[in-house]
């Protein structure tokens, strides 16, 4: 009897053992990318009186072009990185859509909120004067992404988000055809 209980121990032992292995390779693995929902939300945002569409604003058609991706990265998809617990870090993407489209959705949803006519396609401009995209909107609003980065440092307990982004915004007028 004696010796039979030293068999089931050592085989507790030894599931114990295997289960802990499992669960400490489990915690090691180190996923290769993070993907994150990345949008405006423009529901909060509180419009100050001096940008709110008024009078003959209300009808002019704003167009807003997908901004360009001037950032001096290797992979322009990518938007930052997770700070792992072990000092390792792992590229952040969004899920859905390109960073300058995001960037683009954002404002027209922000001047939407305003009370603008925004058109309805994402208009193409490359940001030089005598390209303006033609039939697009009486503005055209467009940028580049110079910096953009979200860095998430993984607690225990929690996680902290520090996001740095830089833009230069360009807007002008189609029928003038100036910047």
């Amino acid at each position: 009897m004696k010796q039979n209980g030293r068999f089931v121990l050592k085989i507790t032992v030894g599931v114990a053992l295997i289960a802990f292995g499992l669960a400490q390779a489990g915690f090691a693995a180190v996923p290769s990318r993070y993907n994150i929902d990345l949008h405006y939300d423009s529901a909060k945002a509180v419009i100050p009186a001096q940008l709110k569409a008024e009078g003959q604003l209300r009808g002019v058609v704003i167009a807003v072009a997908e901004f360009t991706d001037a950032r001096q990265v290797d992979d322009k998809k990518a938007v930052g990185w997770v700070k792992e617990l072990d000092g390792s870090k792992v590229k952040v993407f969004p899920k859905t859509t390109q960073p300058t489209r995001i960037i683009a959705d954002g404002i027209k949803d922000y001047l939407k909120k305003a009370g603008y006519k925004i058109a309805d396609k994402t208009a193409s401009w490359d940001l030089k004067e005598g390209n303006l995209p033609k039939g697009s909107g009486k503005v055209i609003i467009g940028g580049a992404i110079e910096e953009m980065e979200i860095t998430c440092w993984t607690g225990v307990f929690s996680n902290d988000y520090k996001i740095n982004m830089k833009i230069s915004l360009a807007v002008a007028d189609e029928d003038k055809g100036t910047i």
